[in-house]
């Protein structure tokens, strides 16, 4: 792969974040495939990064949908993660199967059914205990419903007979599932065991009875497909599943019993032999099996019956087998025979008499060529294949003339063409031979001049010294040159020894400048076109892969008239005043080159960097000689043309930067810009992390710049930019300290409250201070009312800016993590917040098992309680594990924590720890009775306390799950709250009483019946007693009775009129249940209703009318009543009802 379009191969978040910012298909199929094959290798990526890849699909391509269901069926069907992992990962795997089964085609349907089979025993255990999960539910509900679709369609093909087996699979797991067991989880040792009886009898979605029967539905499917089908493989897959039922749901053992015993092959009746036996054999598996393991219970009988049946069947079948092949072998081997029969008998001598024929009427003649050799020679020719009658022909039979005569009547019937190859080939197969003397041999090539002349080393112009003065060529020897000039005479010489060559014609300097730039021109043409003729697809004047390669001699010769052709030292005979004139040829050469390397750029990068190597190197002698100079502004020229069509894919810009012998500060803003555009940041990336590592004079600067991008406003930059920084980290890097230091002045901002300067907001508000002065006023100014400085002014997104790349390095950086929990107390509150949210996915992706993050919350630094909090809060949104729980019971004992810490890791408790920490749980609601603590209290008491089955109070009734024994009562969680009002506070208990009262399915009025009957038995009457007792009374008006006629009197004996607090609500309480309490407030001592009948009028009113009505025909006792009330004295003439009931003592 690419080392700048993507991250270290190590780096599984990485790769996945490049991978869905690739530029094209092919690319994220690429990155796609190495993820993986990374989670092949270190499957401990996978769990980290699943569910973010589950929600990918609504806008996957195709080539990331392919790729999301072999990521499911690697992690759910191949066994690469334990079964735990699995099982806290499956809640993502229904809507992504629910998505591939709906798909047309069903292209991924088979995988996808397959880990949904995996998945779905974890999937209802979440359900059954977690009862908000009435959505999940119903998306499970639709894939089954799809798959029965699918499983009763008719649609055919070897791809829906792999979805049906498919489905097989998940109908057996649903039908595991949706089934009670018999057996004892504890004692076999089956707690994964996932079965019917684990539903709670008042769950909102899931009825027992109704997933019993439709288990029961399916079971009768698989059944019947094994009689009907004829498609043994189907066949197989229903008997095999059938056997797994009744070996792990022994109810269930009949029903298959009775269908393994009744089956015979009548639906096969179409398939062949070899089918039909794979089928037996599996049948026959099966029998042994559920003999074995004790599945067929009373059916061990007609099972024995069934395999003797079978052997007797399945050996009738091969032998009718056997007698129809033998039968149809004989038949073969007649027919066989009588055709070798016929053939035999035609005569030999045929063939011969054709081809002797055929040679007379040719008019062959008789060769005088040898005949041994020649016959050699043809031998190891390849002769076309002959037809069978010539094949059996014997050629030795015939006379050696003969035969050679037929030989050279073939060949005069061919082309010259053909019969010139054919010698060509026999030469070079006659082994010491000698050439056929009517064929002269090969003329020799003849040699060209250069073949004459004496060999010269070549010299490569890069290998020269730019500064190195040129040597002059220096003269022969004296005898030498007269041999030469002998030698060179020859006949005509003479006539050239008064010749003069005539003065070459003077050019306008605009004919000479078309000249040259013709000449330079034609040159880069041809030698473009040289290049390609060798066979170079693509032209790269300089082969990169070899580091001394040289460069072509025309590209060296165009780059040196640019360079160095017209400099005003490389001419020696003082003609200054020309020299001058030709120096602004050079920048027309350099526009031409400039020209050709910006029609290919991808095929003449090579050119380009000599070019620029070049002038880099004359630069140096300019600057010592005070001229202008051409490198960095002919760089930048290139650069601004390459970036106006870049590609993402254009690895050569990556290259050509690399190979510059200087790259300034200018270009290197200008490969800044290919990091700003999407379509091109992946390589812009690229290009700035190999810089940053392969040149360190631009490595400062590069570094400082991709860096500022980490705290950029825009997310696909600031995550690219991390990326890249996080990738320096790590193996020693030379960037490591840089890296890490700037993430920890990002962490002192976030303490100071503080922006960096060189912040983009920060900067774009000094950039508005410093407009126009009437520009200033027409704005308001910064320190009016209302207005807020952009340094101090932290945002949701200015927190995460600043903290990114902190939280990205936390995972190679252990130690960084700690750094945030220790500066996080000095933070002020508003980047508290928003640092508890931000931190939340590096916490869900390190995982609740993570070492380091269990000692750090272990230990976490004084003032960081709220971010540990949230950090635990993460961690257990998924449910609480056994480290987790452990964790949280050791904070609580060493430590002062915040009560919030107990709330999740409540129901993984047993019930005397339960009623340990719940005080501590409900004064939550001291500190703040906020809706979200109020709501927070009522989910621990849906999670810890049970709901009494119907009938409460007059039945016995076992609760159906074991995790129940662990749960509290009713009356034991309204029993705490009163007892231990004074630890949780008067307050917090009142409002966990009114709490109480809003769980109306678990507090019904006989369930509080029974616990005021059983807290007004205690010594001492809690404060919220009576406040309890008038919430029941309000809440159930059934309940005025009871309280009225026996909880009041009990009150009375306990003197209840001796605690103010409690005699203010028991009057209350009377008043509210009144006038069936008149009864009850007649027991009370005389001080005690005239108490009553001085504070509440009504109540006063009420006793004197049940008085009169029970005083009977005493008018002496009744006018003491009355006096008592305050009343007035009735005449002893005036008659009273008669009344039966008895007369109430005031004493």
């Amino acid at each position: 792969m690419d080392s700048t379009l993507a991250p270290p191969k190590q780096d599984a978040l990485a790769l996945f974040s490049s991978a869905l910012s690739a530029p094209n298909a092919d690319v994220e199929s690429r990155m796609l495939g190495e993820l993986y094959a990374l989670f092949e290798s270190q499957p401990s990526n996978l769990p980290i990064l699943f569910p973010s890849i589950v929600p990918l699909l609504d806008r996957a391509r195709e080539t990331l949908r392919k790729w999301i269901v072999d990521v499911m069926d690697l992690a759910f069907c191949k066994g690469v993660i334990n079964i735990e992992t699995r099982n806290s990962l499956a809640m993502y795997i229904p809507e992504a199967v629910l998505s591939f089964v709906r798909e047309p085609g069903l292209p991924y349907a088979k995988p996808a059914i397959q880990c949904f089979a995996s998945a779905y025993q974890a999937v209802f255990r979440q359900i059954c205990n977690d009862r908000s999960q009435v959505g999940q539910w119903k998306v499970v509900e639709a894939i089954k419903h799809r798959l029965v679709e699918m499983f009763d369609s008719n649609h055919g093909g070897h791809g829906s007979i792999g979805i049906k087996v498919a489905i097989i699979k998940a109908y057996q797991r649903i039908i595991l599932v949706q089934n009670r067991t018999t057996l004892d989880a504890r004692g076999y040792g089956r707690n994964d065991d996932v079965h019917l009886g684990m539903v709670p009898p008042n769950h909102p979605v899931l009825r027992a009875s109704l997933l019993e029967a439709e288990a029961k539905k399916l079971l009768t499917s698989v059944v019947t497909l094994q009689f009907t089908s004829n498609n043994t493989d189907l066949v197989m897959a229903a008997m095999n599943t059938l056997s797994t039922l009744a070996k792990s749901r022994p109810a269930l053992g009949k029903i298959v019993c009775e269908a393994m015993v009744s089956w015979t092959p009548v639906s096969l009746a179409g398939c062949s032999y070899n089918r039909i036996r794979n089928v037996e054999k599996t049948l026959r598996l099966n029998y042994f099996h559920l003999l074995k393991h004790s599945a067929a219970g009373s059916y061990d009988k007609q099972i024995a019956n069934a395999i003797e049946a079978q052997k007797t069947r399945m050996e009738a079948a091969s032998i009718t087998y056997n007698q129809a092949r033998d039968a149809e072998a004989k038949r073969k081997r007649d027919h066989l025979a009588d055709e070798i029969a016929a053939a035999s008998k035609r005569p030999k001598l045929e063939l011969a008499t054709a081809v002797l024929g055929s040679a007379a009427a040719q008019g062959v003649t008789q060769s005088t060529h040898s005949p041994q050799e020649t016959a050699r020679a043809f031998m190891n020719q390849r002769l076309p294949q002959m037809n069978r009658a010539a094949a059996s022909f014997d050629v030795t039979t015939l006379p050696l003339q003969l035969v050679v005569d037929l030989v050279i009547a073939n060949l005069q019937s061919i082309s010259d063409e053909t019969l010139q190859a054919a010698m060509q080939r026999t030469r070079a197969n006659l082994a010491g031979t000698q050439p056929v003397d009517d064929i002269a041999p090969p003329l020799d090539a003849p040699k060209g001049p250069a073949a004459q002349l004496p060999t010269e080393a070549v010299v490569n112009p890069l290998k020269m010294d730019v500064e190195e003065v040129e040597l002059d060529n220096l003269p022969l020897p004296a005898a030498e040159t007269v041999d030469a000039d002998e030698e060179a005479i020859g006949p005509g010489s003479k006539l050239l020894e008064n010749f003069e060559l005539a003065a070459p014609e003077v050019l306008a300097p605009t004919q000479a400048l078309e000249l040259v730039k013709g000449a330079v021109g034609r040159m880069c043409k041809c030698g473009a076109q040289d290049w390609t003729t060798l066979g170079q697809q693509d032209l790269d004047l300089v082969d990169l892969s070899r580091p001394l390669a040289e460069p072509a001699l025309w590209a060296s010769l165009v780059i040196r008239l640019a360079t160095r052709g017209f400099s005003p030292t490389s001419n020696r005979d003082g003609h200054e005043e020309v020299n001058n004139r030709l120096i602004n040829y050079s920048q027309d050469i350099r526009e031409v080159a400039h020209t050709f390397v910006r029609e290919n750029p991808k095929q003449r990068i090579g050119f380009a960097n000599y070019w620029l190597m070049e002038e880099w190197a004359c630069d140096r002698q300019r600057r010592k000689d005070g001229e202008g100079q051409h490198y960095e502004r002919l760089l930048l020229s290139l650069l601004d043309g390459f970036l106006q069509n870049i590609d993402a894919k254009d690895r050569w810009l990556a290259t050509f930067v690399l190979d510059l012998p200087e790259l300034p500060a200018t270009a290197v803003e200008k490969i800044k810009r290919i990091c700003m555009d999407k379509a091109t940041m992946p390589l812009g990336f690229g290009i700035m992390r190999d810089i940053a590592m392969s040149r360190p004079p631009a490595r400062k600067a590069v570094s400082e710049i991709l860096l500022r991008m980490t705290r950029s406003t825009d997310g696909l930059l600031r995550r690219g930019a991390i990326t890249s920084a996080r990738a320096w980290v790590g193996q020693g890097s030379a960037l490591e300290g840089t890296v890490l230091a700037y993430a920890r002045d990002s962490l002192q901002c976030l303490v100071q409250g503080m922006k960096a300067p060189d912040d983009e907001e920060v900067t774009k508000a000094d950039g508005d201070q410093e407009e126009p002065k009437e520009k200033k006023e027409e704005q308001p100014s910064m320190t009016q009312e209302g207005e807020s400085d952009p340094v101090t002014t932290w945002s949701q997104l200015d927190v995460l800016r600043y903290l990114e790349l902190d939280l990205a390095l936390c995972i190679k950086v252990p130690s960084l993590l700690n750094e945030i929990f220790g500066a996080y107390p000095s933070m002020p509150t508003t980047i508290q917040s928003a640092v508890e949210k931000h931190i939340a996915p590096l916490v869900s992706s390190m995982g609740p098992n993570n070492p380091k993050l269990q000692a750090l919350l272990r230990n976490f630094p004084i003032g960081a309680d709220t971010l540990a909090l949230s950090v635990f809060q993460v961690l257990s949104d998924k449910g609480s594990s056994p480290a987790l729980v452990s964790l949280v019971k050791s904070l609580v004992s060493e430590r002062d924590v915040d009560p919030r810490f107990l709330v999740p890791i409540m129901p993984d408790l047993s019930k005397t720890e339960i009623l340990k920490y719940l005080p501590r749980v409900i004064s939550i609601l001291n500190a703040c009775n906020t809706e979200e603590n109020v709501d927070l209290v009522k989910s621990v008491f849906q999670s810890i306390v049970v709901t009494p089955a119907e009938g409460f109070g007059s039945i016995s009734t076992n609760l159906p799950r074991l995790k129940h024994t662990e749960l509290l009562t009713p009356t034991e969680l309204m029993g705490l709250l009163h007892r231990q009002e004074n630890e949780i506070g008067i307050k917090a208990a009142a409002q966990a009483v009114e709490i109480c009262f809003n769980l109306t399915t678990v507090f019904r009025s006989e369930v509080l019946g029974a616990i005021l009957n059983q807290i007004v038995e205690e010594p001492t009457l809690p404060t919220i007693f009576l406040r309890t007792v008038i919430r029941a009374v309000d809440r159930y008006r059934s309940l005025s009775t009871y309280v009225s006629g026996n909880l009041l009197s009990r009150l009375i004996t306990k003197k209840i009129w001796l605690d103010p607090q409690l005699w203010k609500g028991f009057i209350l309480c009377a008043k509210k249940t009144a006038p069936g309490s008149y009864g009850a407030l007649a027991q009370l001592p005389k001080e005690q209703i005239k108490d009553v009948a001085l504070s509440n009028p009504d109540l006063k009113t009420g006793l004197q009318e049940y008085f009169m009505r029970r005083a009977g025909n005493n008018p002496a006792r009744l006018n003491s009543v009355m006096e008592l009330l305050g009343g007035d004295a009735i005449p002893a003439a005036t008659p009273t009802a008669q009344t039966a009931s008895p007369v109430v003592s005031l004493t």
